[in-house]
């Protein structure tokens, strides 16, 4: 099966980047500038056209914008996160507890 249209690498490329620059407004610069590369390297070494990658840009762009708007609204993600804040103290309790026994040589 020879899939071009939209162009899967761009999608994966853009819908990661795009959901790094939305929910870490860090280094925004770095993430579309990676983005773009991908695609225009799709591009450039023939395996693409232009559409193939505008397209695919469009779909991850569009999908990236809807996951920043829902996923932080629905109750299953606020369960997730407590129950992984929950863990995550419980381990690093746990941790820090083992390590203040210990002595350094």
């Amino acid at each position: 099966m020879d899939n071009s249209f939209p162009s899967d690498h761009t999608i994966l490329f853009f819908s990661i980047c795009l959901s790094f620059y939305l929910f870490k407004r860090g280094i925004w610069l770095f993430w579309v500038i990676l983005a773009l590369i991908v695609g225009i390297s799709r591009i450039w070494v023939g395996v693409h056209y232009p559409m193939d990658v505008f397209v695919g840009a469009f779909i991850a762009t569009m999908s990236s914008i809807l996951v920043y708007l829902t996923l932080p609204k629905l109750k299953l993600t606020n369960q997730f996160l407590a129950y992984y804040e929950d863990l995550e103290q419980r381990l690093s309790r746990k941790v820090f507890s083992k390590n203040k026994g210990s002595k350094d040589i």
